[in-house]
C-alpha cells in the first residue's frame, strides 16, 4: 500500500519535494489491456489479497502465526529461520483473547470497494524524481504487461527484477539492500 501513496505523493501534492522514489513490486494501476480483461493477472492477484488480508487469522502460539506468513508470503524471498522468526515477532499482535494475529487493520481490503483510487496513471506521469522499481520475476501485483507500459509514459526509471521471487520482494539480502543505497545516493 506504501508503494500507491508513494506514487500518489510523488506525482501529486509533494511532486517538487521528493527526489527519489522506490516502488517495491507496485506499479500504477492495471494496464489497459488488463483494466478490459476483469481476469487479469493483476485482478486475480487483488483477489488473493481480499482473501487473506480482509480476515485475519488468530492463532494460540507464535509459531503457528509463523507457519501462516510462510504460507502466504513465501515468495517474498525470506531465506532462514531467523528471518521468518524476526518477521514474524514484527509483524504480530496478540488479540482480546491472547492468541496472535498479523498486525495490520483487515480494514485496509476496503481500499479494493474502490478501485478507481487504485489507478494511479496521471500521478504516474507526473513523478519527476528519479525512480527505482523493483520486481519480483514470479509478481502477480506488478505483472509485465503493466510494467511495460510504464516504461512507455511517465518518469524514466531504473528497473531491477529480482530473480525467483513474486510479490514482494523482502528486501533483505545484501544485493537488495546495496542497490537501494546506491540508487539513494544518486
Amino acid at each position: 500500500m506504501d508503494g500507491a501513496l508513494g506514487i500518489k505523493l510523488a506525482g501529486g501534492s509533494l511532486k517538487n519535494r521528493i527526489t527519489h522514489l522506490i516502488s517495491n513490486d507496485i506499479g500504477p494501476g492495471p494496464s489497459k489491456s488488463a483494466i478490459e480483461n476483469v481476469r487479469s493477472e493483476s485482478a486475480e492477484a487483488i483477489q488473493h489479497i481480499i482473501k487473506f488480508t480482509g480476515n485475519p487469522p488468530a492463532y494460540p502460539a507464535l509459531t503457528d502465526l509463523k507457519t501462516y506468513y510462510k504460507n502466504i508470503y513465501q515468495s517474498f524471498g525470506l531465506t532462514n529461520e531467523e528471518e521468518w522468526d524476526f518477521f514474524t515477532e514484527n509483524s504480530a499482535r496478540r488479540t482480546d483473547i491472547g492468541f496472535f494475529s498479523p498486525d495490520y487493520d483487515p480494514a485496509i481490503v476496503q481500499q479494493f470497494n474502490h478501485v478507481n483510487d487504485l489507478l494511479l496513471w496521471d500521478y504516474w506521469d507526473n513523478i519527476q524524481a528519479n525512480v527505482l522499481v523493483l520486481r519480483g520475476e514470479a509478481s502477480g501485483v506488478l505483472p509485465r504487461e503493466t510494467l511495460d507500459e510504464m516504461k512507455h509514459r511517465g518518469p524514466k526509471f531504473m528497473c531491477k527484477e529480482i530473480t525467483g521471487l513474486g510479490h514482494a520482494p523482502a528486501l533483505n539480502t545484501k544485493e537488495q539492500l546495496d542497490l537501494i543505497g546506491s540508487f539513494i545516493q544518486k
